[in-house]
C-alpha cells in the first residue's frame, strides 16, 4: 500500500462522519508520561491493550488510566483460559492488514 497510513486515517474518519481533534506528542513510555499529557490536553488517559489467547484470537482493550487491568477476568469474559500481550511485530501486521481492509471498504 503506497499511502501515508496517518493522512488516510484522517480521510476515512472525516468520510464516515466520526468527528477528532488532532494532537501530536513524543511516544508515551511510561503511564507517567501520559498521565502528564493527559492533564495538558485535558482528557482521562486511557491504556489501549491488544492482547491474544493461545488461539490467535485478538482483543483490543480499551482501559481508563485509573484502572488495573484484570487479564484473569477478561479472559473470563471473552470465554479465554489465558490472554497474554501482543508481540510489536503481531501489532503491525495485524494493524496493517486492518488498514488495508478498511481502504478497500471506504473506496468501494
Amino acid at each position: 500500500m503506497d499511502i501515508n497510513k496517518k493522512e488516510y486515517i484522517y480521510v476515512v474518519l472525516k468520510k464516515i462522519g466520526i468527528s477528532y481533534e488532532r494532537s501530536s506528542h513524543a511516544s508515551i513510555m511510561t503511564v507517567v508520561e501520559g498521565t502528564e499529557i493527559a492533564k495538558e490536553l485535558d482528557v482521562t488517559p486511557c491504556n489501549n491493550l491488544f492482547l491474544v489467547n493461545k488461539q490467535k484470537e485478538y482483543f483490543l482493550y480499551l482501559l481508563l488510566g485509573d484502572k488495573k487491568l484484570s487479564a484473569k477476568l477478561l479472559a473470563e469474559q471473552v470465554d479465554s483460559s489465558h490472554l497474554s500481550f501482543t508481540s510489536r511485530e503481531e501489532r503491525s501486521s495485524y494493524f496493517s492488514l486492518l488498514l488495508m481492509q478498511l481502504c478497500s471498504w471506504i473506496d468501494q
